[in-house]
């Protein structure tokens, strides 16, 4: 019986050193880039240097983003935090309307926390 026992506890641990792991995606880590018909670098061979340069010196981005204060609107975020071992240790999400019409105001629809 406790030969038993011991072979099932033991084939426990094997199972799970043997699981799937599945790797989340991070979409901070992705190297993407896009280059838009917009990008505009003048006189300059593209290379890494070049192009570090041009979006470090481009101030359209955050422009538009401070235009979007004239605009109503819904954000929706959603951050998480991993732990160690690459498992979800807490969640906020927020959705938040952005209202311009009469005075400015910024309301919760929804707030949601977890750990």
């Amino acid at each position: 019986m406790k030969k038993i026992l011991l072979l099932a506890i033991l084939s426990l641990f094997f199972f799970e050193g043997y699981s799937q792991i599945i790797d989340r995606f991070n979409p901070d880590t992705v190297k993407t880039i896009t280059l838009d018909s917009s990008v505009n670098i003048k006189a300059e061979r593209l290379n890494v240097e070049t192009f570090i340069k041009a979006v470090m010196n481009d101030t359209s981005f955050y422009q538009s983003f401070r235009d979007m204060k004239r605009y109503s609107f819904i954000a929706e975020n959603r951050i998480y935090s991993y732990d160690k071992k690459n498992k979800v240790d807490g969640k906020i999400y927020r959705k938040i309307r952005h209202n311009n019409s009469g005075p400015y105001k910024m309301e919760y629809l929804v707030k949601e926390d977890e750990g």
